[in-house]
């Protein structure tokens, strides 16, 4: 029997319908070369999807060759690499990182891209301008925390929601913000709207304001008010109306369909 063609999907950054190519989400360089196994959040219409297990590191078949290698691989995923590196062998509490910051974003919100089909939302709109063209963007703002957890997790384009309000919580959710996450240790990233929580350092005001150089604290994926760690999904874990740091729901289209929390097998 013959083998069956590849289908022509739509690129998720330059937006042309080529055959897609397998892109390693995070990079191969920032230890993505274990076999995982995929969780899936959230169910479907046609119910939660089935545990998978991936060999190789986490992977993502979406975007087109051209893309993966002359935008990712080649230019950009270096930038994300070294600060990888830079963070995780630091002993400090406080990770000095100078870069090219422009570069680290792009290969961010790259690989935020990659891990879906071609969307019209608002954030993908204007980070595939900035991926391709340069263009920064007017609303989508891009947040670093040091993420403390062993596990990948990711969601796009989804709003966690509050009905009660928690005693203590690290920021308050009734705001509706819709938000994108892309975490793996010791690296967290948060795509949202400008001032979305003061721990987190605002990438593109760091860009706006021509900065290269970022001071990461360990301590910021904790709540400022009771030092407590924040839960792996934070924003977007699930909790009780007691439970500081949670949220009692999480409003989804068909991008945060896919959300997932991904263990090293």
């Amino acid at each position: 029997m013959g083998t069956a063609k590849k289908k022509r999907v739509r690129c998720p950054i330059c937006g042309k319908y080529e055959i897609p190519t397998k892109d390693h989400v995070p990079p191969k360089s920032c230890n993505n070369k274990s076999d995982v196994v995929r969780k899936f959040i959230f169910p479907s219409i046609n119910g939660t999807k089935k545990d998978r297990i991936i060999q190789g590191g986490l992977s993502f078949s979406y975007i087109c060759p051209k893309c993966n290698n002359d935008i990712l691989g080649a230019k950009t995923d270096k930038e994300l690499a070294d600060l990888y590196k830079v963070v995780f062998n630091s002993k400090e509490d406080i990770v000095a990182w100078e870069g090219n910051i422009n570069n680290l974003v792009k290969s961010v919100f790259g690989h935020i891209l990659a891990t879906g089909e071609y969307s019209k939302v608002t954030y993908d709109k204007e980070m595939r301008l900035f991926v391709k063209k340069g263009i920064l963007p007017e609303r989508t703002h891009l947040y670093l925390l040091y993420y403390p957890y062993n596990d990948v997790f990711l969601i796009r384009t989804v709003i966690p929601f509050e009905y009660f309000n928690r005693a203590t919580p690290a920021r308050k959710m009734n705001d509706n913000k819709i938000v994108s996450c892309f975490y793996f240790y010791p690296l967290a990233f948060i795509v949202a709207d400008a001032n979305y929580y003061s721990e987190a350092i605002d990438l593109i005001d760091a860009l706006q304001n021509n900065q290269n150089k970022i001071t990461l604290s360990k301590h910021s994926f904790s709540n400022p008010y009771t030092k407590n760690m924040l839960p792996p999904c934070w924003p977007c874990q699930m909790g009780k109306q007691s439970e500081d740091d949670t949220v009692d729901a999480v409003l989804s289209g068909k991008e945060g369909v896919n959300a997932q929390l991904v263990q090293k097998r």
